[in-house]
């Protein structure tokens, strides 16, 4: 009987347990799909400030799956295929909106890219760059370039100015960035006056 009431009071106790962490919920201040602070929970990497020096931190965004990828439409190189990851937009709040970028080639290769976009600026960073084993590693020389450097087939040159920074503006937050991003442009990206 003894042992019976033991093993009792042990099922009781996990049952305890085990709703406790059912019940976990964000903080209360914690806005779901938008970053606008680094968490200390997830990895992070340094954003650079204009000269270089850091300038605050980001965090991590999971690793894009495919499903959540949104294609940019290109016709300059047809033999690569250019993506956003819709489930890593950041909007960390100011002029800033932070993404992973997915580059793809028809053999199957893909680049990887977690990047840093100012509006006004119209500058880019890449921040970290993602590994065949689904890793993030935070880049070596991360600084500010203008966003038609290295730049392909103008993909990011569409991405500031027709869905991310429409008239050098900054998207409010990250469902008006995905929105954008789905739809192919963002609204008010007829009134950009210069690539």
């Amino acid at each position: 009987m003894r042992c019976l009431q033991q093993t009792a009071a042990a099922l009781l106790l996990l049952a305890a347990v085990a709703g406790c962490a059912g019940s976990a919920r964000p903080p209360a201040n914690a806005v779901i799909g938008e970053t606008a602070a680094a968490s200390p929970q997830r990895p992070q990497v340094s954003v650079p400030g204009p000269s270089g020096e850091e300038d605050g931190r980001a965090d991590l965004p999971d690793f894009p799956r495919d499903a959540d990828l949104v294609e940019i439409r290109q016709s300059v190189r047809p033999e690569l295929r250019f993506f956003v990851d819709a489930r890593s937009v950041q909007v960390p709040g100011g002029d800033e909106v932070r993404y992973t970028f997915v580059v793809s080639n028809a053999s199957g290769g893909r680049n990887i890219t977690f990047e840093a976009m100012r509006c006004l600026a119209r500058t880019r960073v890449t921040l970290a760059v993602g590994s065949a084993n689904g890793t993030w590693t935070a880049a070596r020389f991360a600084r500010w370039e203008p966003v038609d450097v290295n730049d392909t087939a103008g993909q990011r040159g569409t991405l500031h100015q027709d869905m991310f920074c429409p008239s050098r503006a900054a998207v409010a937050n990250v469902k008006e960035a995905v929105q954008a991003l789905r739809s192919g442009m963002h609204p008010r990206a007829g009134a950009a006056t210069s690539r």
